[in-house]
């Protein structure tokens, strides 16, 4: 089963959907990725500024939007079984 089969995603969320099938691999791939690059970022950012409220900033946006991208998807209802 897909995440594609088990769900109706937004036409923003669908491409990603399809993508990672239900992936666990490429999930956690996406996410170390994620994690290296926020680090690094965060790191850079810090460095440039001395301060970590751009990181914050960037972070909250970030966080915003997965969570747009998660409401977006739209679960198909099962009717419940006794």
């Amino acid at each position: 089963m897909s995440i594609a089969s088990d769900c109706q995603a937004s036409p923003l969320a669908r491409p990603l959907a399809l993508m990672i099938r239900n992936d666990p691999g490429v999930i956690m791939s996406c996410h170390m990725l994620g994690v290296a690059v926020g680090a690094y970022m965060g790191g850079a950012i810090f460095e440039s500024t001395r301060s970590y409220y751009l990181m914050f900033l960037i972070q909250g946006l970030l966080e915003f939007l997965a969570v747009i991208f998660a409401l977006a998807i739209k679960q198909k209802s099962t009717p419940l079984s006794s």
